[in-house]
């Protein structure tokens, strides 16, 4: 007999092992994270069962433990008589074909006693994939495994008074990709193609790719998804899946693999949207536990993490513009076009600009990149670097239109300075930049170098500009309780010492600010907006 303090020992010692192995996988603390699964891994646990490492393994061990383990072992604890049973095996493919039918036809996980007894009778008298019984024998057959599934195993449970469902969508979904594995290799195809880009056959085709022991088949399927026409919309869903695919441990060749691979990390470092390369890069990790992608992989970790640049970032991508232009310089830069700060990607497109100007390849480049990216400020940049090298290129005109039409502050800055450049401005930009400029507007924040370099050399020496500067910076205008100025006071004050040399009126401003200001022109000093 154990005393208090053994058991209390074991039991610690038990969480502190059962907690390590879920530390060991990503895909147990994502399991572990769901209160149902996590009481099934406890089980497990309980059992001495050592916790499989990938998910699809858990999936495995867990259908086995509600299907086989399980009630055996509750009938040895109840001590009742040994009954006779279905072949586990057949019971596993019937629930198989039951969790099929509810994924293809029932969405929502919900299917009626009377459809589920239909669905396992169909299954028990086809002749091809089922056990090819008569009629009455598969009426009697649906009756009995539905009753074993619900009251015995617990695997299919009451979701309302008329209507079962499995006991967690995890299962379902494991029992439907060793059903499809059982099927004819063109019918594969068809299912992988329909459901290719549903979020909600993500773990049944993952699945199919893991049970599927022949990597021929894998290749064709995964050659389907990738021939298979695709909504723009749903294409982050595709990549995301064949990035897995690629990094997992599916029984994928390593040929097919490392393509995959180079594509899925071309995205983690070209992708405009930073979710879907977050998502992209998590599952990449697992590619660390692969014989054939760890190398590949902690090669990439080197360029990748951590960035110790920080803001000096800008800063090399602008001394790039003297190095020799190499393809991995030029590669390097268009990576810059991606960083998280918007003055690095600036930096990287400017300097794109001065070492490829006049190259029609690396200018279709980033039109499609101007032209297809959802993320406005890699637009922008983009933009700014075709600006820089090719401006007088026709489509890099109706880039520019384009963005000085733009509700994105900073595109719209820089069509206002594209046509500039061009010599086409007119007084509606002139107006538009005065906006963007206001005290009161937040757009103005980190744009105050651009606006005020704008109107300088937009506007040289125009009146309108200079008395809307001395009134911003010389007199506050109230309006009910707000006070505003009309354009930010920094930003006046550059443009009227730099941009009005021997103005009478600017002349006197000054001499009142030496006069009558304590520290005058205080806010030139270190002035960076």
């Amino acid at each position: 007999m154990f005393d208090r303090t053994e058991r209390e020992k074991d039991v610690a010692t038990q969480k502190d092992t059962f907690f390590a192995e879920l530390d060991r996988s990503s895909d147990l603390k994502e399991l572990g994270r769901n209160p149902l699964l996590l009481c099934l891994l406890i089980s497990l646990q309980m059992k001495n069962v050592r916790l499989p490492v990938r998910r699809f393994d858990a999936y495995a061990a867990l259908t086995e433990h509600l299907i086989s383990i399980h009630p055996q072992q509750r009938r040895v604890a109840a001590e009742a008589p040994a009954e006779e049973e279905s072949p586990t095996d057949d019971l596993k493919k019937t629930l198989a074909h039951l969790a099929t039918v509810l994924q293809m036809q029932h969405p929502e996980g919900l299917i009626s006693d009377s459809g589920a007894i239909a669905a396992i009778q169909e299954f028990a008298g086809d002749d091809q994939l089922g056990f090819g019984m008569s009629r009455h024998d598969s009426q009697q057959w649906a009756r009995r495994i539905l009753a074993r599934a619900e009251n015995d195993l617990g695997i299919i449970v009451k979701r309302s008074q008329d209507e079962v469902g499995f006991y967690h969508r995890t299962i379902q979904e494991y029992l439907v990709s060793s059903n499809v594995t059982r099927f004819p290799l063109d019918r594969q195809r068809e299912i992988v193609a329909k459901y290719c880009d549903d979020p909600r056959w993500r773990e049944v085709l993952l699945g199919l790719f893991q049970i599927n022991t022949r990597p021929g088949d894998v290749e064709e399927l995964i050659k389907t998804i990738r021939a298979t026409p695709i909504d723009l919309s749903l294409q982050q869903t595709r990549e995301e899946l064949l990035c897995e695919v690629a990094f997992g441990n599916f029984n994928c060749p390593p040929r097919l693999a490392r393509e995959l691979a180079q594509s899925a990390i071309a995205q983690i470092e070209t992708e405009t949207w930073l979710p879907h390369r977050e998502r992209l890069l998590r599952r990449a990790m697992d590619g660390l536990r692969s014989p054939s992608m760890s190398n590949t992989l902690k090669n990439k970790l080197g360029e990748w993490f951590p960035d110790r640049l920080g803001w000096s970032q800008a800063q090399l991508f602008y001394s790039l513009s003297e190095w020799e232009r190499l393809p991995d310089v030029v590669e390097a830069l268009f990576k810059g076009l991606n960083t998280e700060e918007y003055r690095a990607k600036r930096a990287a497109a400017t300097t794109i600009g001065k070492v490829a100007a006049g190259d029609d390849t690396i200018r279709k480049r980033l039109e499609i990149i101007a032209n297809n990216s959802d993320d406005p400020y890699v637009v922008a940049a983009a933009i700014e670097s075709l600006m820089t090298g090719w401006l007088k290129d026709p489509v890099v005109g109706t880039l520019i239109h384009r963005a000085a039409t733009s509700a994105v502050p900073s595109l719209r800055l820089l069509g206002i300075r594209g046509r500039i450049m061009l010599g086409i401005q007119q007084t509606p930009d002139l107006d538009a930049l005065l906006t963007l400029a206001d005290t009161n507007s937040s757009f103005r924040i980190g744009l105050g170098t651009d606006i005020r370099d704008a109107l300088m050399q937009g506007w040289p020496r125009d009146e309108r500009v200079k008395q809307i500067c001395l009134e911003s910076y010389g007199r506050m205008i109230y309006r009910g309780r707000r006070r505003q100025v009309q354009i930010d006071r920094e930003v006046a004050l550059y443009v009227l010492l730099t941009g009005y040399p021997m103005d009478e009126e600017v002349a006197a401003f000054c001499i009142d600010q030496i006069t009558n200001e304590r520290h005058p022109f205080l806010s030139l000093h270190g002035y960076e907006p």
